[in-house]
């Protein structure tokens, strides 16, 4: 042996995890929840934040706020952090950049040596809506004339 350690696969969300997470994370219960202590539901929950910023858009930091703050009273509300707390972690996990002047951001992969997230994940808007359509019985839509 040479002594060199082969980095560890990176973790793989698959959409029925991601679904299933979102779901328990995010799905209003009465009151707030902390964030997250394990690793996976972090990530998913910084993946679902990250899709704010589009492949190629650069934003200032003040629209970056602002796009955090509106997953927060969205999606987010029910969990207990700052929206720079989850700046700071986007930029630390690697979903985004941040230039060297610290005022513009943009989308990133980074976090891919860790994570990777497969293609075709739903939006956690959507899963919540889903959720809620099956916890009301409307799972097949409005009921059909006689």
């Amino acid at each position: 042996m040479n002594g060199t350690r082969t980095p560890p696969e990176p973790a793989s969300v698959t959409p029925q995890l991601f679904t299933d997470r979102v779901r328990a994370l995010l799905r209003p219960r009465g009151g707030s929840r902390p964030w997250p202590t394990r690793q996976i539901d972090r990530w998913i929950l910084l993946h679902c934040i990250s899709r704010r910023i589009e492949p190629g858009e650069e934003l200032a930091e003040r629209a970056v706020n602002a796009r955090i703050q509106d997953w927060l009273i969205g999606p987010g509300r029910s969990l207990e952090v700052d929206f720079v707390t989850l700046r700071r972690a986007l930029i630390d996990e690697g979903f985004w950049d941040r230039d060297s002047g610290g005022t513009r951001y943009r989308s990133a992969r980074h976090h891919q040596r860790r994570v990777r997230f497969e293609p075709g994940l739903p939006g956690e808007s959507d899963v919540l809506a889903e959720a809620d359509r099956r916890a009301t019985g409307r799972e097949g839509g409005a009921p059909s004339a006689p």
